[in-house]
């Protein structure tokens, strides 16, 4: 598998469903365009509240699909050498899935029991913020991952480099948040970031 060039033929359904990415990406640059117009700059990118909740779910869609397309070739448990099919897939998009909804379940309980409705919004505004800038990078990653003689490994290592990143963004960003409107002592922000961000990823390693 390293170092092969993956067939296009033998994963159209891959194909196809990069091309319905690219789609939905055109249907959100339209449609959602207060959004990308104001992505230069977080504070007034916060500031849109319009079909907020329907366009986080897509991008966050989107973004599993994305992750998940990259990770797929280096998973252990798919069939053979047939990385392509779609039980590993659907293993690997659901797990994701599972995990990321759960995150999101835990934070809504958090902010809600504690009277924290508008910081809630606040932090799912950046998380969204995030989500589309790197967007872009996972795609084109997902489209090498298959479609290119590049190791597997070298793109989920790459790959792992560009979501860390992502995530110490994303966390620099929600602890200015939390810290400023919450005003929590800071080792309730680190207990907070150990088990829902850090935790998760060294399980991670250690399993694969």
């Amino acid at each position: 598998m390293e170092g092969i060039l993956r067939l296009t033929e033998n994963k159209d359904w891959i194909f196809i469903s990069l091309l319905a990415l690219i789609g939905i990406f055109i249907f959100t640059r339209f449609y959602f365009n207060k959004y990308y117009a104001n992505l230069n700059n977080l504070h007034e990118f916060s500031q849109v509240k319009e079909n907020f909740l329907t366009f986080y779910s897509i991008a966050q869609f989107s973004f599993l699909f994305l992750i998940s397309l990259v990770i797929l070739p280096t998973f252990p448990l798919r069939v053979g050498a047939e990385y392509y099919y779609y039980p590993p897939f659907v293993l690997v998009f659901l797990g994701l899935f599972i995990w990321f909804f759960f995150k999101g379940f835990i934070n809504f309980l958090l902010f809600s029991t504690t009277g924290q409705r508008e910081t809630l919004k606040d932090f799912f505004h950046q998380k969204l913020y995030f989500l589309i800038w790197f967007s872009s990078i996972y795609f084109a990653l997902a489209w090498l991952a298959h479609y290119s003689k590049i190791p597997s490994t070298l793109i989920l290592y790459t790959f792992l480099a560009i979501f860390i990143s992502q995530q110490i963004l994303e966390t620099h960003s929600i602890f200015n948040l939390l810290y400023k409107k919450l005003k929590l002592p800071l080792y309730y922000l680190f207990l907070y970031l150990c088990m829902l961000e850090v935790l998760p990823l060294i399980y991670l390693y250690k399993i694969w």
